[in-house]
């Protein structure tokens, strides 16, 4: 009877599990220099939306990947550098003493129009 008990419980498991667990699956494999990367967005919006930002003033221009409230939750721009969001448990953040709250769909945008590598995003 021990031994059944898996058996039996593993089908249960597996019925429930797809059930409670939403989860988005994001890739990255580099390759003699060169960088792939892909996800998927487990929603079930029926409003997915890709726009296009032209670069103003020496900035860059991106394609942004989102739902129809504009707010990004992925992109990359005419240089290469790319961003996914991937959701996580909230966590409080405070922010930064003395600077003004940043959301992120500004960060993102922001991010992707000034720079060009991850470096440069990271400063």
């Amino acid at each position: 009877m021990r031994h059944s008990l898996p058996v039996l419980l593993t089908p249960l498991f597996l019925l429930v599990l797809p059930v409670t667990v939403r989860s988005c699956t994001f890739f990255k494999v580099t390759v003699a220099g060169h960088t792939m990367v892909g996800n998927n967005e487990d929603a079930w919006s029926i409003d997915p939306r890709i726009w296009f930002e032209n670069g103003k003033n020496g900035e860059y221009g991106a394609v942004y990947l989102g739902q129809n409230n504009s707010t990004p939750q992925g992109g990359m721009n005419e240089a290469g550098l790319m961003f996914d969001g991937l959701k996580s448990p909230a966590k409080l953040f405070a922010g930064t003493p003395g600077k003004p709250p940043l959301r992120f769909d500004d960060l993102a945008r922001r991010v992707l129009r000034t720079c060009a590598t991850i470096r440069e995003a990271e400063r």
